[in-house]
């Protein structure tokens, strides 16, 4: 892992197509997927959207995720797969087992990553202003 770089989930660069849809698919709003992990992706917009903070990310000739924006700076988008997180939160009404229970932190400890990188990044901006 890159010397900074605080994600728990190796990202992949993948530069496919895809599609956001939102309003039950009479919104459908092209972009890019500039990379990948196994809990998200991040996106970008031709043009400025005001996108909902959830929607479907639908990929041709592939798979289709529910997403929750985790982000957002200028023309990307930060998404997690909120899909992927149901049948852990469904456990929790159960007795969850111990590898239900590391999947749950490593989750959110992903999303805390996210977001110390963001910050980071923000952080590093304002320096340079200065």
């Amino acid at each position: 892992m890159p010397e900074g770089e605080l994600r728990r989930h190796k990202r992949s660069t993948t530069l496919k197509s895809g599609n956001i849809v939102f309003r039950d698919g009479t919104c459908v709003v092209p972009c890019r997927i500039k990379d990948t992990s196994v809990s998200g992706a991040r996106l970008e917009l031709r043009l400025w959207h005001d996108l909902p903070d959830q929607f479907k990310l639908a990929v041709p000739m592939g798979e289709t995720h529910e997403c929750q924006v985790v982000w957002r700076k200028n023309l990307e988008v930060g998404v997690r797969y909120v899909d992927l997180e149901e049948p852990i939160a469904e456990a929790t009404n159960r007795e969850e087992t111990g590898a239900q229970l590391l999947k749950r932190v490593d989750s959110v400890m992903h999303l805390i990553d996210e977001l110390r990188s963001e910050m980071d990044l923000i952080k590093k901006e304002i320096q340079s202003q200065l």
